[in-house]
């Protein structure tokens, strides 16, 4: 029966081989960079990010319109932020209002999403410059999400605005109430 030390040496000498034949090798980076990632396996940042592989059957995003004739505002050259970012900064303010409940963002109640909205808004208007605000609106907005579905191959849109900032005041949480989706009853998605 082989001792540990034999099979460590045997293992050694393997591995001496192998090093030996990929100095011969032309490709020899390209050959020990495989052979690393096949030994290395499924870990960050040598993966093949699997959750990237499929789509959600829900998906949302935020964005700011003016009132009231609901004209999208661009978030990029009206704030300089751009609408991930944005997102992100209402989601982590509803989770921090949730999180004093001990509640996940799933359970957030519609005053601490306008609460969290209303938060985003001011966020917003105080990042523009006296420049953007010549150009873009700092008031008479509101702070909409979007909620889409895909139910059996249709895709769904639900509407709801959370905040809102009329001329001369401050931002104020919006009545919350959800628009409809399309009176077509969506669109047909392949």
């Amino acid at each position: 029966m082989p001792s540990f030390g034999s099979a460590h040496q045997f293992l050694t000498s393997r591995v001496c081989a192998l090093l030996f034949a990929l100095r011969k090798l032309p490709f020899k980076r390209v050959a020990a960079l495989t052979l690393a990632l096949h030994c290395i396996g499924e870990f960050y940042p040598f993966s093949n990010f699997p959750m990237y592989s499929r789509l959600d059957d829900k998906a949302d995003l935020v964005y700011v319109r003016t009132v009231p004739d609901g004209r999208p505002v661009p978030i990029l050259a009206a704030y300089n932020i751009n609408s991930s970012r944005a997102k992100k900064i209402y989601q982590s303010e509803v989770d921090r209002k949730v999180r004093s409940r001990g509640a996940r963002r799933s359970d957030a109640t519609p005053d601490e999403q306008s609460a969290a909205a209303t938060y985003l808004l001011d966020f917003l208007v105080r990042r523009m410059s006296p420049g953007q605000r010549e150009i873009y609106p700092s008031s008479d907005i509101e702070l909409v999400r979007v909620v889409l579905t895909n139910e059996n191959g249709i895709l769904r849109r639900q509407e709801t605005p959370l905040a809102s900032i009329s001329s001369g005041a401050e931002p104020q949480p919006s009545a919350g109430a959800s628009h409809p989706p399309d009176p077509e009853g969506g669109v047909e998605v392949e």
